[in-house]
């Protein structure tokens, strides 16, 4: 192989290597804390992935069951990711879930996750 075709060869790889770089897709952990006292649930979402991945979240509070667990409401989160769901908790076994975020524009995901669990007596 010529000098020449050596060094287009390093320019192609070092140039797929940089386009490879600059297509990266940032993914962020997301976790959902669930609290039981005033007001009924509520709770906050925190991410790495800053504002994009806190605000304005679509949370879903469940109550554990056989069968399918029923859907108790919706909230979407505030710009510092709280969220509350207005129910009278009767005796149960509650959880929430935040659903994934993502953006093909900014390559942006933000994963899904699940809180504790809290058992009302």
């Amino acid at each position: 192989m010529t000098r020449k075709a050596l060094a287009i060869a390093i320019c192609l790889a070092s140039f797929a290597a940089l386009s490879s770089v600059a297509t990266a897709r940032l993914t962020f952990d997301s976790t959902i804390k669930l609290y039981n006292s005033a007001p009924a649930f509520h709770g906050r979402v925190n991410s790495e992935g800053g504002s994009f991945c806190v605000q304005n979240r679509k949370v879903k509070m469940f109550k554990r069951r056989n069968g399918p667990d029923r859907l108790l409401g919706r909230d979407h989160t505030n710009h510092e990711g709280r969220w509350t769901i207005h129910f009278p908790p009767p005796s149960g076994v509650y959880y929430a879930r935040v659903k994934e975020l993502s953006s093909a524009s900014l390559d942006v995901t933000c994963r899904r996750d699940k809180s504790n669990v809290i058992v009302i007596d």
